[in-house]
């Protein structure tokens, strides 16, 4: 009587499974909008012969698969945006109207939102992320660099001639190689992506 409830549960489970798998392919197949309501969004995807493989599912288990289907989806979209607005920002202290003028044709710009403040407000995470991202690397860069302690300053500041001064000679030999070592990771990216 166990191995029968036990082949009973588990053939539940692998129906839900099933049903589950197949939901996530219609919403992957025909679900392609964020903006999309899940009431319009179910009306679309009954008219389809695949759903009555779904029929073992919850109004409610369909409700969280489609706000998941939905996250994906802005979640794409809002990198794309911000994979657009990055390409013209090169200064951490520019506004979306500064760049504006120059993206707002390209249809990921409005892909996330038509509404101006959800834009901005984007746009301001971004660039807040972007600034803490920078910090942290520039960080890391100096725990990798030896020679920038925190005597440099003293060093530097010592001598008559700061530029003269040996120790900063020896700063910007380690920059200039971090430089060039940007310069071609950068030029990489550029190839990989000309090649699509």
């Amino acid at each position: 009587e166990q191995v029968l409830i036990l082949s009973i549960s588990l053939l539940k489970c692998l129906k839900r499974k099933k049903a589950t798998d197949m939901f996530n392919t219609l919403l992957a197949n025909y679900i392609r909008d964020h903006r999309m309501e899940y009431e319009a969004a179910i009306s679309k995807l009954e008219k389809k012969p695949e759903f009555s493989a779904c029929s073992s599912l919850t109004t409610e288990d369909r409700k969280l698969l489609f706000e998941q289907r939905k996250e994906e989806l802005i979640e794409r979209v809002r990198q794309g945006f911000r994979d657009l607005v990055d390409e013209f920002i090169d200064d951490d202290d520019i506004e979306l109207e500064d760049i504006k003028p120059l993206v707002e044709s390209d249809p990921r710009f409005y892909a996330l939102s038509e509404d101006e403040t959800v834009l901005e407000e984007e746009f301001k995470r971004f660039v807040q992320e972007r600034k803490v991202k920078m910090i942290a690397d520039f960080k890391d860069l100096l725990k990798e660099t030896r020679c920038i302690t925190h005597k440099s300053w003293g060093k530097v500041s010592a001598a008559d001639n700061m530029l003269e001064c040996p120790h900063m000679k020896e700063i910007q030999q380690v920059l200039e190689v971090v430089c060039i070592l940007c310069v071609c990771a950068v030029k990489s990216m550029v190839q990989s992506m000309t090649m699509f």
